[in-house]
């Protein structure tokens, strides 16, 4: 199961808050709470299927229908998680369908079922991408039904988006959101976007109001001090990055694929356990272990940067979390990190530098509000203190986090 902590620690100058992401790969039955094989009761969350919202003419028929019967589960068999579910959607009608990596790294075996209940094996990958959280694969079927890909440069705040409202019913209705914001992460775009989304999402397209694919959409990436889910903090990879790679090629066996996956997933997992247990010698041992197997392992790099920084070995960490900007220049958690170690070591500029840079990504986060006041504050700017405290209590109090809250009371009262 994915586990994100926030530890609180008091230091010296103030409320240091470090996010450990240990992401494993999903068990989404077990997240949810299901036995393998049951299904998720129906819910009707937000908008449900609206005609009066799409464009009713573009085809003949209903268009949400024909986005619908392109979309599968795909069923997932690990010795690492046991059995899992999530989606994906058919591209080309002879049995190439896109979803997220993460979906089918670490699995052992992948069935996809379609709408009408036919089951195929995933016998070949013909494109995969960890960073992007996208993969092709390919099944031995043809006559499919598919998805129609739009165009995800043509895209802009406020546009409506849309997406199956239960994922583990593929003839759930369609829930309505909005665009909330655009990344650039190197080749790869992400698009935020509002909307209730759950672990079974994962791989699920994201349609435009013509009905057509414009994301893949991730599994929501992390949650509150309370282990509660951001909800209106979803992304989905940019289809036209992805548009390139859509071929009938294969490159390679679905087993090739995964003997070069589950082993660097394996050491992974052990360097979790271990951060579990406190062991973070051997968590670096074990994360360093991933590295090399695949240099481009984005959360073995954050978490060597974490594990150095929670021991106290802030010059060590730099680099790791530097690694991971490289990969995804817009990753949160790697700002927020080096934000975290430049205020241990009292260089003020570059951690408010770097804790600005995550509120450019995600200006609800009140741990970066909350650190910034204490810097303002350590450096006699009290009414920037003030004000970053207060932003912070606003955001927290939706929270009812008291702990941070006192602190940020306690610094309330010290300033002039």
């Amino acid at each position: 199961m994915v586990q994100k902590k926030f530890i609180l620690s008091l230091i010296i100058i103030g409320i240091i808050l470090l996010i450990r992401l240990n992401f494993e790969p999903v068990s989404f039955a077990e997240t949810i709470g299901l036995n393998s094989g049951e299904k998720k009761a129906d819910k009707v969350v937000e908008k449900t299927n609206n005609l009066e919202s799409v464009e009713e003419q573009k085809h003949s028929g209903d268009p949400l229908e024909k986005a619908s019967s392109s979309i599968v589960h795909i069923f997932t068999k690990s010795q690492i998680t046991g059995e899992s579910n999530a989606n994906g959607f058919i591209v080309d009608k002879n049995g190439v369908l896109l979803t997220s990596y993460h979906v089918i790294a670490g699995a052992k075996e992948a069935i996809v079922e379609l709408k009408n209940g036919a089951e195929y094996r995933v016998v070949s990958v013909v494109y995969y991408d960890e960073l992007s959280d996208a993969c092709i694969l390919k099944i031995n079927a043809t006559n499919l039904p598919v998805s129609f890909l739009g165009d995800s440069d043509d895209i802009h705040y406020g546009d409506k988006v849309y997406f199956l409202t239960d994922p583990y019913n593929l003839n759930s209705m369609f829930s309505e959101g909005s665009i909330l914001g655009i990344q650039n992460n190197g080749s790869t775009r992400k698009i935020q976007f509002s909307g209730h989304i759950s672990f079974g999402h994962s791989g699920s397209p994201l349609l435009n109001s013509q009905c057509e694919v414009i994301g893949i959409i991730h599994t929501a990436m992390f949650s509150s001090r309370k282990e509660k889910e951001w909800q209106n903090f979803n992304y989905a990879t940019a289809i036209n990055s992805i548009k390139p790679h859509v071929t009938t090629s294969p490159l390679m066996s679905l087993n090739e694929f995964l003997d070069k996956t589950n082993m660097a997933i394996s050491y992974f997992i052990k360097g979790n356990a271990a951060i579990e247990r406190r062991d973070f010698n051997q968590a670096l041992s074990f994360y360093k272990r991933v590295i090399e197997i695949n240099p481009d392992y984005l959360n073995a790099w954050y978490e060597l940067g974490a594990t150095y920084m929670e021991l106290g070995q802030y010059q060590e960490a730099i680099p790791y979390f530097q690694k991971v900007l490289k990969l995804d220049p817009n990753n949160i958690f790697a700002y927020y990190g080096l934000g975290i170690i430049y205020m241990n070591l009292k260089q003020y500029q570059l951690a408010i530098a770097n804790l600005n840079k995550t509120l450019q990504i995600e200006h609800n986060f009140p741990e970066t509000y909350a650190n910034l006041g204490i810097i303002y504050y350590s450096q006699g700017q009290y009414q920037k203190a003030k004000d970053n405290f207060q932003k912070a209590k606003n955001l927290l109090k939706q929270e009812e986090n008291h702990d941070i809250l006192r602190e940020i009371e306690e610094y309330l009262k010290k300033i002039p």
